[in-house]
Parts: C-alpha cells; sequence; structure tokens
C-alpha cells in the first residue's frame, strides 16, 4: 500500500485528479513543462504533446530529432510507438471477428499449420483472446534468436524458427488462468491473423486502419520521405542508437507514427471523427481480465485505469531508443499523445496523466498576481514531506520551480506572497514563516487536507546531471565464460547470457544488449543506462543476476 506521502505526490505532480491550472493557456503550460523536463530535469532529447477534444486538437513540442544541429521536432515527427502496436493487432483482431473469419474464443492452433504444436496445459488450449489479454502462458518474449548481427537481431528469423520454439514450449501456468505480460503472444496473434486473411501485417494495419483514418505517416516501412522525419533514439547519456528491424515477427512492435496521426486514432477511438472503425475500436475497449493490479483491468491490447471520479485507457510503448504512451478519457471525450526519443523519459507517463486530468478550459483556471520575485529565494530549499519523501523549491530566474524526489519539475505561480499553486495542476501550496520572518515550511492543500512539509535546508537540490559515462576494463575470456548460460527472473521471462568476443550478449525482452565489464561481477550497456551485477557463493561459482537501472525497480534472476 502506498504511504500517504507518496499518495500525495502522485496527486499533486502526475497521477490523480487535478482541478484548474493556471491562467495562461494550456499550450503555454505544457510547453514550458516540456523545456523544464529537457533543459533542467536533462531526461530527454525531444517530446511531443497532443491532446484532443471535442473542441480540436493542440499540439506541443520541445526539443530536437536528434542533435541541437538537427531540425527541431514537430507534430509530424517520426517516433517509433513500439508496443503501442499492441492495440492495432487488438483491432484486427476484431475486425477479423467481424468479417466472421475468426472467434475470440478459437484455439490459436487452428489457424497455424498442422505441423507446429502449440503448448497446452491441463487440457486447456491457448485462444486468441488470451493472447490478446496476455493471459496465454506464454512467455514474455522469444529466446532462441541467433542472427548473425545481433544489432540487428530480428533480420534473419524466419517463421520455421518461430514455429520450432513454440512447439519445444512447456508452459507455467493454465491458458486464462492469469495476467502476464507477453509480447511473443501479441507476435502469434498477429501472424495467426496473417495467415488466415492471407495478407501481410503491415499491409492490414495499412489498409484497415491508417488509410481509412487517414493517418499517412503511421508505418512499419518507411519510404524516404517518412524516414527523413524520423527522430533518432537515444539511451543514457543522450547516445543515439542504431535503428532495429521487428520483421518478420510483427504485431507487438515495429509501427512508427507521428503525435499528429496518433490523435487521429484517439480522435477514431473515442468517436469524435466518425468512422466504421470506431464499433470495433469500442469492442476492444470492453474488460476482459479484471483487477490485474490495484487499479487496472485489462481489455484487447488495452489497459483500463481507474482512478477517482475517472477511467481511462491507455497503452505506453518502451523500445531502443524511445517511449510513447496514448491515453483517453471516454467520459470527458479526450486523449493525449506523448512521444519522446529517449528510453530514459521514465516521466513521460506522468506528463500524460497529468495533462489527461487538468483543467483545459482557460477561464477555469486560476488567475496569477506580479509579484517582487526576488522573495523566491526565501523559499529555495528541500522540504520533508516523510521520511522517504523530499520536496526541492529552486527559483529559475523569475521563476519558482518544485520538484518532489523523482517526480516531474512544475512551476508554482503566486495569488500572494504566500500562496501559490501549480501551473498545471492548480493545487495550491502555501509557505509559512516564524516569528523572525524565517521560512520553516511549506503546505500543501489537496482535497481539502492539509499536508505540511518541514524546511531542512537553505539549499535547493543540486540540478540533475547526465550519468557518468562508464570507463570499460579487460577480462580473461575464462572469466566471461563463466558468467554465460540461462538466468530465469520467472518461469516466463528468463535472460540468456551469451560471450563475443570481450563481450557479453545479453539476450533479454526480445532484444540483444552488449555489456561491457566495468568489474569482474559488474557489467553496463549503453541502452536505458542498464547495468548487470552477477552474484556468486562461497565457493566463487555463478548464481545469479541483478539488473539495475536509472528508471526501473531492481529485478533479480537465478542461474538455471
Amino acid at each position: 500500500m502506498r504511504s500517504p506521502a507518496r499518495f500525495l505526490l502522485c496527486v499533486l505532480f502526475g497521477a490523480l485528479s487535478f482541478p484548474a491550472a493556471a491562467q495562461d493557456d494550456l499550450p503555454a503550460a505544457i510547453k514550458a513543462l516540456l523545456q523544464d523536463h529537457i533543459e533542467i530535469d536533462k531526461k530527454g532529447v525531444g517530446m511531443v504533446v497532443g491532446i484532443i477534444d471535442e473542441h480540436g486538437s493542440t499540439i506541443v513540442s520541445c526539443g530536437h530529432r536528434d542533435t541541437a544541429t538537427t531540425p527541431e521536432i514537430t507534430g509530424d515527427t517520426l517516433f517509433d510507438i513500439c508496443s503501442i502496436t499492441k492495440t492495432f493487432t487488438a483491432i484486427l483482431l476484431q475486425d477479423m471477428v467481424a468479417r466472421g473469419q475468426m472467434k475470440l474464443d478459437d484455439p490459436v492452433a487452428k489457424y497455424l499449420p498442422n505441423s507446429v504444436k502449440v503448448p497446452t496445459r491441463n487440457g486447456k488450449q491457448i485462444t486468441l483472446r488470451h493472447l490478446a489479454t496476455h493471459t496465454s502462458g506464454l512467455p514474455r518474449d522469444l529466446d532462441n534468436l541467433s542472427p548473425q548481427n545481433w544489432q540487428n537481431p530480428y533480420a534473419d528469423y524466419t517463421p520455421d524458427k518461430f514455429y520450432a520454439f513454440l512447439s519445444s514450449l512447456t508452459l507455467h501456468q493454465d491458458p486464462g488462468e492469469k495476467f502476464e505480460y507477453s509480447s511473443l503472444g501479441m507476435q502469434l496473434l498477429a501472424h495467426a491473423i496473417e495467415l488466415k486473411s492471407g495478407v501481410d501485417y503491415e499491409t492490414l494495419v495499412t489498409d484497415r486502419i491508417c488509410r481509412p483514418l487517414k493517418m499517412d505517416s503511421t508505418r512499419i516501412t518507411l519510404t524516404p520521405e517518412l524516414k527523413a522525419r524520423l527522430a533518432i533514439g537515444h539511451n543514457p547519456p543522450n547516445q543515439s542508437v542504431p535503428e532495429i528491424n521487428f520483421a518478420p515477427l510483427l504485431g507487438a512492435g515495429g509501427l512508427r507514427s507521428t503525435a499528429n496521426d496518433l490523435l487521429k486514432y484517439i480522435s477514431a477511438n473515442l468517436g469524435l471523427t466518425k468512422s466504421p472503425l470506431t464499433p470495433i475500436m469500442e469492442q476492444t475497449h470492453a474488460v476482459q481480465i479484471p483487477h490485474v493490479d490495484n487499479n487496472m483491468d485489462t481489455a484487447l491490447g488495452w489497459s483500463v485505469a481507474h482512478f477517482p471520479g475517472a477511467e481511462f485507457i491507455s497503452h505506453s510503448g518502451r523500445g531502443i531508443g524511445y517511449r510513447a504512451l496514448i491515453a483517453f478519457d471516454k467520459q470527458r471525450r479526450r486523449g493525449v499523445v506523448v512521444v519522446s526519443n529517449s528510453y530514459d523519459d521514465d516521466r513521460l507517463y506522468d506528463i500524460g496523466w497529468l495533462l489527461l486530468q487538468s483543467k483545459w478550459q482557460t477561464d477555469k483556471r486560476p488567475k496569477a498576481v506580479p509579484i517582487d520575485y526576488r522573495i523566491y529565494d526565501t523559499y529555495t530549499g528541500q522540504y520533508n514531506l516523510a521520511p522517504d519523501s523530499l520536496i526541492g523549491i529552486r527559483r529559475q530566474g523569475n521563476r519558482l520551480l518544485i520538484q518532489p524526489a523523482g517526480k516531474l519539475t512544475a512551476e508554482l505561480l503566486p495569488e500572494s506572497e504566500t500562496d501559490f499553486f501549480g501551473r498545471i495542476t492548480g493545487r495550491k501550496v502555501t509557505f509559512a514563516r516564524d516569528a523572525h520572518g524565517q521560512v520553516t515550511r511549506l503546505i500543501v492543500h489537496a482535497d481539502g487536507v492539509e499536508y505540511p512539509a518541514l524546511k531542512i535546508s537553505n539549499d535547493p537540490p543540486p540540478l540533475p546531471a547526465l550519468p557518468k559515462p562508464h570507463v570499460a576494463i579487460s577480462l580473461d575470456p575464462k572469466q566471461l565464460d563463466a558468467l554465460i548460460g540461462r538466468y530465469e527472473i520467472t518461469p516466463a521471462e528468463i535472460i540468456i547470457i551469451k560471450r563475443t568476443a570481450d563481450h557479453l550478449l545479453a539476450i533479454w525482452g526480445g532484444e540483444a544488449f552488449e555489456f561491457s565489464p566495468e568489474s569482474a561481477t559488474t557489467f553496463f550497456s549503453s541502452y536505458g543506462d542498464l547495468q548487470i551485477t552477477f552474484t556468486t557463493d562461497d565457493k566463487g561459482a555463478v548464481t545469479g543476476l541483478t539488473s539495475h537501472q536509472s528508471s526501473e525497480k531492481e529485478q533479480h534472476a537465478r542461474k538455471l
């Protein structure tokens, strides 16, 4: 269960319901938020935000396609949308059902060659519904990749290799028993749809979804014109990454799109745009698996999140060098798109949820008053909201910024010399002084409750800095060979460690990452600031590994 302090930070800065925001128009407030995110927090290279409702759509962007000398990104810049591709696969499935060519509860084996042995458990077969809801019991990803070029691991992967992998699997849970995310399941679903329709996946997506919705910049194979608009993906510390070719296994990822195109996609899902696809899309929104998480249900290809007074349908994407989110509120008929060309942009999701729930109308936003901004210096410092929750206040020129630990930097605007409100959220923050005029605390006002935070330092928290580059060392090949093997995070998620020359190769999540040694047991990759530490027993035998990443929880895996 979340602590009251953690819950409050979510309410304030990116996850629950928000009242009115500042008096300036929303695009200006979003622009300032993105600039703070990229230029102060140093959490991205480029980001585009799109919002849409019954009154129209707006695009706000900040940053560049690659380095500062490259063109600035816009609503027409292409990004890899990664796992958002899965929602297109779900729509294709529902379309096949509407055409009478498939049924949700058909076994997937019905649509595969007879030579393929699809795994079963306790007499239960994997159905199309199981694949679309991540309840198939299949592992998260493939682990039989053996490409000639690990920088492009899918380029020479064939259907026969896919079939051989399927036929070799043993399920660790009954199909339909519980939710366990599986990109492999979506790839299998897309392949079954291809075989039944006799049409390849990209053509299906283009002809049945993109062209009817006039999404002309959403493709897998890019023309020269589209490729010229593609943002280059980045991993920490803002290093560009090579382009990945996911063919022939699609359906779980591989689509590139723009914020403008994704707003058209949301518009059709919400019924804001008249389209024959809307009824099919609405069927994919229906909850299939309730209570996957505390506030989350699963639909066909979508997640359905529940918040106080709101229900959002969404899907996020994360891949080499990119992150993306689309989310919409069917009750208020509004949606948000956020795309970034930086893998480390973990706060992208906070931005999306914050915007989806904020007030958008200028006439419903509180008004700021002019004050002498030099008074902001008396407020700068660090405030203790709870033992594990610090709030930082800093002055940036004539602006007052607030940042809870690990959350977005947000701007505060003044209602008076002591009362402020969030420029986006509208949440009220009051600064209190003692009898000597010294600022001693701030008070956050949320839903009629006051949350005090004591001032513990007059020094603002240090500005974020880019991660320091790692330094590789040389290890004896025998030391590297001792680390080779299979490591189990869960029965459905396996890491395979191989050696290539003086490096390690980790096949993980359907992708391959090269790791360089920093010590005899610690290795690093440029992929998302990812590190691996191997553990040994008292005899020196390798027993497992732990993965570390700045924006993710540690994961532990035992050696099989």
